[in-house]
């Protein structure tokens, strides 16, 4: 299991392999923090509560891996340069993903999410892909400065849709 604080070892790499269907009702935060350089991946099974995950500074790709969370789930990525790929399946709650300086590409896939999604980009500079199927609630997407190409998939999103984009130079 992860703890706070997790580093790659001397190859560079992280990999968390995190299976909570014992842990019911925890709000405890489980993977803190990724700090280093290679790849780091994350999976998620199961969790009742919420989860919360802070990137600093990794310098190679993000994996996030999601599947039947019920509350929040937050994530924080600042100054990532690599890609940085989420996919969640069957979230009931919010889900909440903060973006600042990715050099690289942002790549989201959210299917049967009961609840309110909210991606918020600055300084991207590389390609932002979303892909929603069977979004129940609001989406919201906000982005500054991006440099790059942004694709938006959405299919029956019952609820609303909020898309705000400043200054995009595409390619």
């Amino acid at each position: 299991m992860c703890t706070q604080g997790v580093t790659g070892d001397q190859y560079g790499m992280v990999d968390c392999e995190t299976y909570l269907s014992q842990i019911l009702g925890s709000a405890v935060p489980i993977c803190n923090r990724f700090v280093g350089t290679g790849w780091a991946r994350l999976h998620v099974l199961g969790l009742q509560g919420s989860l919360r995950l802070h990137v600093l500074g990794l310098q190679g790709s993000l994996r996030l891996h999601v599947l039947g969370l019920q509350g929040s789930l937050r994530l924080h990525v600042l100054g990532l340069q690599g890609s940085l790929r989420l996919h969640v399946l069957g979230l009931q709650g919010s889900l909440r993903l903060h973006v600042l300086g990715l050099q690289g590409s942002l790549r989201l896939h959210v299917l049967g999410l009961q609840g309110s999604l909210r991606l918020h980009g600055l300084g991207l500079q590389g390609s932002l892909r979303l892909h929603g199927l069977g979004l129940q609630g609001s989406l919201r997407l906000h982005g500054l400065g991006l440099q790059g190409s942004s694709r938006l998939h959405g299919l029956r999103l019952q609820g609303s849709l909020r898309l705000h984009v400043l200054g995009l130079q595409a390619h």
